[in-house]
């Protein structure tokens, strides 16, 4: 067996001599990394909440940091990329791809790659989005956001209930109760199923 030899770097850290440290390590050494802390949100499982390295301060709240700086809107990311000229970036958190953040902001539900080469394949609702160039990256969510707005929007929509105006029609009475069964003209408006009815 190959003997392992560990290296010291510039920045007091060890590595296996021969194989240098990963990219993402030297860029945080040089102060180029953004840390991007999406939120404290998770599912909590009982298996490893006695070991959640979430601070209190920070676990169970939807909030969001780049760097130890609170932000609230991916302007004061691009701000906070550019001030310290990143060439990277880490994404830490509770669990940002849980279910729980889904149905609190299904815009979530997103995994952004500045400067990698993606091996994320998309899974169920969660969308993969790389780029080499962070500007780039910030139109492609951008257009993706407005995008699934309005999917979402179409699909609230879908769901209200319209108001509209039937008549049954004579002599189509199949079952007069639990459930009716009967023949109708829609005079106005949308029907749909499974919504009330009544008389007036």
């Amino acid at each position: 067996m190959k003997k392992v030899i560990l290296a010291k770097s510039e920045g007091e850290t060890y590595y296996i001599k021969g194989r240098s440290i990963p990219k993402g390590c030297k860029y945080c050494l040089k102060g180029s990394k953004v840390v991007l802390f999406l939120n404290g949100i998770c599912q909590k499982p009982y298996h490893c909440s006695w070991y959640c390295p979430i601070s209190e301060e920070r676990r169970g709240k939807n909030l969001t940091f780049a760097d130890e700086i609170e932000i609230k809107t991916k302007e004061e990311l691009l701000q906070e990329v550019s001030a310290i000229k990143a060439q990277g970036m880490s994404i830490t958190g509770g669990e940002p791809l849980s279910e729980a953040n889904f149905e609190k902001n299904p815009l979530l539900a997103v995994v952004l790659g500045f400067n990698v080469s993606s091996g994320t394949k998309e899974t169920g609702d969660v969308k993969v989005l790389t780029n080499d160039v962070i500007y780039k990256l910030t139109e492609d969510y951008g257009k993706w956001v407005e995008g699934k707005k309005k999917s979402i929007e179409a699909s609230e929509l879908y769901q209200l209930v319209r108001p509209c105006k039937i008549q049954i029609l004579k002599g189509y009475v199949f079952r007069q109760s639990n459930p009716a069964i009967v023949g109708v003209d829609v005079l106005a408006g949308t029907l749909k199923t499974n919504i009330p009815l009544f008389h007036i």
